[in-house]
């Protein structure tokens, strides 16, 4: 008999020869379904029914008529009750319709009647599938209800119970289909927006009237950045912003008269003495104390010319407010006068400093960009600092203040000087304590942007002239050139013509110093510029023409002129061929400052990298957070409600969520935010017990309720659902009794998997435990990341794969969705579908070229995506990519929830030399790739693939379980990608290009949620779990979940002991155990000492560690660890590599960090003992300082 492994082999072998009878471009130019199907119909009239369904199943994932090939499954597993039992179900899930009506083929009777070989069992497919049907209409009755509901938390019912109805529905095309209304991004209402925003508005004058300052200033900054959000304008994503008007007008007031009291409590502000003097524990005492806006820590710089104020933390407070002299001062040697400070160093008038963590705090302060690193306000400097450096920090400042002393000394400069000047001077200077500029410094790279944005054409130049330009930020670059070239040039024969043949000399000279031969030409003109206020009165370009295009000091006539001029200057700092002039400048500086990165941890982000919000994004949270301080419970909801929409909340933003639902009296509400998948995937995992006498019992109590878990408290109200478990019970259970180990395995983890969406407990019959991926084995060629530590049982089929099949994603239909740095050249439509259901991107219709692929790859964005939302759990989605241009830069999207939130997975291949006619025959020899949450502190993880013979193109496999994706490249594993907070990968899936085009041959997809909940299941996300299988090495472990284990709020150091040989167990006494394991615990707490760590610790011991040991150590350490500890047993099923290792006989302990939400980031296995902390171990204890809010940098405002 021919294995089904085998026979797939052999099918795509004979696909590949008709492929490349019918076509001449690739491997994939035909589905080979015809094939398939003839192949699978002979192996099963020959008795061969392994080899058939090898067949037929490859048919299923490339056809667009499944129910066609299901009836040939059915057929096939005639004689094998099992597999057909399972064929019979998904044949009857495919058929039934919206109302609950089924007609099975009749030439099937005979099949799966009573007669046939399923017998007594006949009747459940039909069955389950009208109660399946049944349920779905059930929950969209329950849908309906909700969305009428005005109690507090009724949208939130209404959202969940549709994830709940989709999870029912997916295995039925027709019952999806239902929720299609109901889609699955969750939206709020102007009508909701204004609820929120009336209450805050009234809540912030209460406050007001009360005096409460602190929480004034809270809610005046939600507010305000909300109306600043309003602001951006056509730049604003979703639904348009509603009128501020009342907003703008009573923000002002709440946060003037807040501030203005909260700035007379000198209790707020500290001293650079007391700052200095602080312990390093002190340090962080203050971070968290002054972690918010509403109770700023605050100090003065040296000379009391400025007020510093930040939520960042001790580190920032203090290298700010030691530096902004420096940046001030050289400013003032600059400008050559201080308007802010009288030459006897008396301060006129005082500047305010304000440092926030967040792109989000720059909008709670009124920024007018949403794009913006700070703003100048008056005498306030407001300036983002995000993982970063204080010498850094110091470029902004100085690009800032710069606004400032124009402002004071040069009211009222166009856009294109203000941002110009100010970019030059953050970058003209080296150390942060060098008094003066480098007059000529110049960035070439800037040049060359210029001349990118299209300003070497004299209309565009005049747009920026005149501030019409369609986006502001060009003034950063085509102003930072025009500064440099009305400040610095002083003409040259090749820009300006033959009477500037004599070369001159750049910079000026110094005092006493005789004059060169040539003064700048623009210099003078400039300065007068700037000095007269007269140039307010007229067109900006015409009063540009004067004072710069006059004809006088060898300047040109009019502006075309001066545009051809300033174009030939630009083209001079090309690299490949530089103008001789272009040593007159530099983009060196003299020095620099040593800077490491602040490790404050409200500057280390969780969000992702910020990109155009959506109105209430951040702001209608920390509307919810101050709302839940003041026991406004209902506000609170709705607040968070709204957050819901527009934020990827954080889990402790899910915890206070939960903790208002049900303080405003809807407990199911709160229970469902407490268990939603797309939410937290993975369990929150019960807090690492500390041992302080009187805080163990409440802790015990505690975390009582999140080990036991817990049942829907609405479970009640949906007898529909109910129903369908008990038949889903029901059915695996006459499956088992009748011997059908694959088909009762498989029912089982159906019922569990909507049982863990209401918190039900879980089947564990039958006890033989049967998944068997074939699948995964077939398509990769190797071992698949889920292939489960189960085997099959001797007697169960191998007609039917334990998960659903693959299917085509052409049966959802293709769009197009916005995709954040894929839209300012997009080309809309620029894909299509081939006739062998291939998508390619890049292209509108089929290439009619000669040669292998074309030359020609043209530069611009095009992005499609599977019409179809993918559920959070556990799926694979698979293809095979080809270039067909020369060059190719695209990718796909995994998890697209919006244009801002997904994973990326970007592909760069191709022939250069082909590309640019050195070559006359291509060869491609591999695609280089990168893996992107969008998260700013997680950074892209790359890699690259070699692709074997002549063949252009590659098999892409990505496996999702729950935060987690595992891709693989032709087979082999290549990398592994987590979202940062935990949150699931759930969404559309997509493809874009940006240069060249690509085909993309039959994408297909399938779920693989039955693996995860059959008994003893792989832990999520191939993570680690002391009971379960995951990845077969600890190294590889990193970026993955932990779960069941408890965990420590800043973080949990994991020793992870493995058990010892056989020999090694019989010479040990239980004495020699513990001594062990306490000598390195004893080396551990003497670093954690050091360096006043705020982790918890977590030991891990085999099963043959004695149970009074453990209780030993508990008692001998648990009083030293304030932030939590606790000795637990592991038990894998399989060892990890690094544990079979010994030194000296000793099988050393493995070391690890986790996160606070839950990753591990730190895993290696220990050497020699030592009484140091790796270095790259302490960098993360540092990194995770008192994270008392996991999710969200600080106090989130």
């Amino acid at each position: 008999m021919l294995h089904w492994r085998r026979s797939f082999g052999l099918l795509c072998a004979s696909v590949l020869l008709a492929a490349s009878a019918l076509a001449q471009d690739g491997p994939s130019a035909v589905t080979g379904e015809k094939q398939a199907l003839e192949f699978g119909r002979e192996a099963m009239a020959d008795g061969d029914h392994e080899a058939a369904v090898g067949h037929f199943l490859f048919a299923l994932a490339r056809t667009d008529r499944p129910e066609e090939v299901l009836e040939l499954l059915v057929e096939n597993a005639a004689g094998d009750p099992d597999a057909l039992a399972l064929w019979a179900i998904d044949l009857a899930n495919a058929r039934i319709d919206a109302n609950g009506r089924l007609k099975m083929p009749r030439a099937l009777r005979g099949v799966i009647g009573e007669d046939g070989s399923l017998g007594e069992w006949a009747g459940w497919p039909e069955r389950l599938a009208r109660t399946r049907a049944l349920a779905v209409r059930g929950l969209l009755k329950e849908i309906e209800r909700k969305a009428k509901g005005r109690r507090p938390g009724s949208k939130v019912e209404q959202e969940w119970l549709e994830d709940f109805a989709r999870a029912i529905a997916a295995p039925s095309p027709e019952l999806l289909a239902q929720l299609e209304a109901h889609g699955p991004q969750i939206e709020s209402s102007r009508q909701e927006w204004r609820e929120v925003m009336d209450a805050m508005r009234k809540q912030g004058n209460s406050l007001i009237s009360r005096g409460q300052w602190t929480e004034a200033v809270r809610m005046g900054r939600a507010l305000r950045g909300l109306v600043a959000q309003a602001g951006f304008g056509d730049e604003l994503q979703g639904p348009p912003a509603p009128s501020m008007d009342r907003e703008a007008s009573a923000v002002g007031d709440i946060l003037g008269r807040a501030r203005a009291a909260l700035a007379r409590v000198n209790e707020l502000v500290f001293t650079l003495d007391e700052l200095e003097s602080m312990s390093p524990v002190q340090q962080r005492e203050l971070t968290v104390d002054r972690a918010s806006f509403g109770r700023p820590a605050v100090t003065h710089s040296p000379r009391d010319w400025y007020r510093v104020e930040t939520s960042c933390g001790w580190e920032t407070l203090y290298g700010s407010a030691t530096t902004v002299e420096y940046h001030h001062q050289r400013l003032a040697n600059f400008f050559g006068r201080d308007p802010f400070v009288d030459p006897q160093g008396n301060l006129r008038q005082q500047g305010i400093l304000r440092v926030v963590p967040e792109a989000y705090g720059l909008e709670a302060e009124g920024s007018p960009h949403w794009w913006a690193g700070g703003f100048q306000g008056g005498n306030v400097t407001t300036l983002q600092f995000t993982m970063s450096t204080i010498p850094g920090l110091g470029r902004g400042i100085t690009h800032e203040l710069t606004h400032r002393f124009d402002g004071a000394i040069y009211p009222g400069l166009p856009g294109w000087l203000v941002e110009g000047k100010a970019s030059w001077t953050a970058g003209a200077y080296g150390s942060m304590k060098e008094e003066n500029f480098v007059p000529n410094h110049c960035s070439y790279g800037t040049q060359a942007g210029t001349l990118r944005l299209g300003y070497d054409e004299a209309d565009k130049l005049r747009e920026i002239v005149a501030g019409t330009q369609e986006e502001y930020r060009d003034n950063y670059t085509a102003g930072y050139s025009l500064y440099v070239y009305l400040n610095t040039w002083i003409g040259s024969e090749d820009v300006d013509g033959e009477e500037f043949g004599e070369e001159g000399s750049w910079p000026p000279p110094a005092e006493g110093e005789a004059q060169r031969e040539r003064a700048p030409l623009y210099h003078d003109a400039l300065q007068k510029f700037m000095e007269e206020r007269k140039r307010l009165r007229n067109d900006p370009v015409k009063v540009f023409e004067a004072y710069f295009c006059d004809g006088e000091n060898g300047r040109p006539a009019d502006f075309d002129e001066f545009s051809e001029r300033f174009t030939r200057w630009l083209r001079g700092f090309n690299n490949q061929e530089p103008a001789a002039w272009r040593d007159r400048y530099t983009q060196s500086v003299p020095g620099s400052d040593p800077g490491e990165v602040v490790r404050d941890e409200p500057t280390w982000t969780w969000l992702r990298r910020r990109a155009e919000p959506w109105f209430g994004q951040e702001h209608a949270r920390m509307a919810g957070d101050l709302f839940a301080d003041l026991g406004k419970h209902a506000e609170a909801v709705d607040a968070y409600t709204w957050a819901l929409s527009v934020d990827e909340l954080a889990p402790a933003t899910i915890d206070r969520f939960a903790e208002e639902l049900d303080a405003a009296k809807n407990e199911d509400a709160a229970w469902m935010v407490r268990h939603w998948p797309r939410l937290r995937p993975t369990r929150l995992p019960p807090a690492l017990r500390t041992w302080e006498k009187d805080k163990v019992d409440a802790q015990e109590a505690a975390r009582a309720p999140a080990e036991a878990g817990e049942a829907a408290p609405f479970v009640r109200d949906l007898g529909a659902v109910q129903a369908l478990l008990a038949a889903l019970q029901e059915a695996s259970e006459a499956a088992a009794a009748a011997g059908h180990e694959l088909s009762a395995t498989a029912l089982a983890a159906d019922h569990n998997e909507l049982a863990a969406w209401l918190g039900l407990p879980p089947l564990t019959e039958p006890r033989r435990e049967v998944v068997r991926l074939q699948e995964g084995e077939i398509d990769r060629g190797v071992a698949p990341a889920w292939s489960e530590a189960q085997r099959l049982g001797s007697s169960a089929s191998k007609l039917h794969p334990f998960s659903p099949p693959w299917r085509l994603m052409r049966d959802f239909g293709w769009s197009e969705y916005p995709l954040n740095g894929k839209e300012d050249s997009l080309v809309e439509g620029l894909w299509y579908e081939d006739e062998t259901r291939a998508l390619h991107v890049g292209r509108r219709k089929p290439r009619v070229g000669t040669g292998e692929l074309d030359r020609t790859s043209h530069r611009r964005d095009a992005v499609v995506f599977a019409d179809h939302w993918f559920e959070a759990g556990r799926y694979a989605v698979q293809m095979q990519i080809e270039p067909t241009t020369a060059l190719l830069e695209g990718g796909l999207v995994v998890g697209w929830t919006r244009r801002d939130r997904q994973v990326r997975m970007g592909l760069s291949m191709g022939d250069w030399q082909y590309a640019t006619g050195r070559e006359e025959q291509v060869q491609i020899e591999g695609v280089r790739w990168s893996l992107d949450a969008l998260y700013a502190r997680q950074g892209a993880k790359n890699g690259s693939h070699s692709i074997p013979g002549d063949r252009r193109f590659f098999e892409l496999t990505i496996e999702v379980d729950g935060p987690t994706a595992d891709i693989w490249l032709d087979g082999k594993h290549h990398g592994t990608i987590s979202t940062l907070d935990g949150s699931a990968i759930h969404g559309r899936i997509g493809w874009y290009t940006s240069t060249g085009a690509m085909k993309v041959s039959l994408p297909r997809w399938r779920r693989l949620d039955r693996s995860a909940h059959v008994p003893g299941a792989r832990a999520t996300g191939n993570g680690l779990h002391p009971q379960r299988s995951g990845d077969e090495k600890w190294r590889w472990m990193v970026d993955r979940a932990v779960t069941g284990l408890p965990l420590a709020p800043s973080g949990t150091i994991l020793l992870w002991y493995p058990e010892q040989t056989q020999a090694k167990r019989e010479e040990l006494s239980p004495e020699d155990w513990y001594d062990e394991i306490a000598d390195e615990l004893n080396r551990l707490l003497d670093a954690l000492d050091a360096e006043a760590a705020s982790q918890g610790l977590l030991v891990l011991v085999p099963p043959s560690f004695p149970e009074s040991q453990m209780a030993l150590l508990r008692e001998d350490f648990g009083p030293y660890l304030k932030d939590g500890f606790d000795v637990l047993v592991h038990a894998r099923p399989e060892p990890l590599e690094e544990e079979t290792r010994t030194i000296q006989g000793w099988r050393r302990p493995l070391y690890g960090f986790v996160d606070p939400t839950g990753f591990l980031r730190y895993a290696k296995r220990q050497g020699r003992p030592s009484t140091r902390l790796a270095a790259d171990l302490r960098a993360l204890l540092v990194l995770h300082q008192d994270h008392s809010r996991p999710g969200r940098a600080g106090a989130g405002d």
